[in-house]
């Protein structure tokens, strides 16, 4: 069902940040209301992306193949959130899978609605368009600070498995030089 203004709620989000209530309808309008069952995917890894979803009620588990096929938790988004942020912003396929954990409430918001109100300058697009920046600046530095704790982490694993340079020279002495 196609929304004629957004509701009430919209307009404490921080997707909506810096927007006037009628900027914030304009978005509204292209928002269609879903309602998807616990345990049902909202969307799947390699798909081809087209929605933004505002998650209104409920949580997903954002989860990512790793190279053996096996599924990796990356992230839960807990209402009000918003993902796909990257559908609207590029064509390509989906990065990642995310599965409702709850029964959800979602606001989809299709990609060539939005980009056909960008096309036609209004405001309200680019303003969304700036916050979705920031949605995922701040995602990427969470990503950062994971990766520099995996790093972090190896690292340790390798000096505790690697022996320190005087147990080699020792373990070379004993077993390779003749007395």
């Amino acid at each position: 069902m196609e929304m004629t203004v957004a509701p009430a709620a919209f307009y404490e989000l921080s997707l909506f940040g810096g927007m006037s209530p009628e900027e914030v309808d304009a978005i509204g309008r292209l928002a269609t209301l879903m309602r998807v069952p616990a345990g049902s995917p909202l969307f799947l890894e390699g798909e081809q992306a087209a929605f933004l979803d505002i998650i209104w009620s409920g949580q997903v588990e954002i989860g990512k193949l790793d190279r053996d096929g096996n599924p990796q938790l990356i992230a839960h988004i807990h209402a009000p959130g918003v993902v796909g942020e990257m559908s609207v912003l590029s064509h390509g396929s989906r990065s990642c899978t995310g599965i409702a954990v709850t029964e959800l409430e979602v606001y989809r918001i299709a990609r060539e609605d939005f980009t056909s109100l960008l096309e036609a300058g209004h405001l309200a697009a680019y303003k969304v368009g700036l916050n979705l920046g920031r949605v995922m600046s701040a995602r990427l530095r969470a990503i950062d600070e994971k990766v520099v704790s995996l790093l972090t982490t190896s690292k340790e694993v390798e000096a505790v498995e690697t022996p320190s340079e005087f147990a080699a020279f020792r373990t070379k002495l004993f077993s390779e030089w003749v007395f």
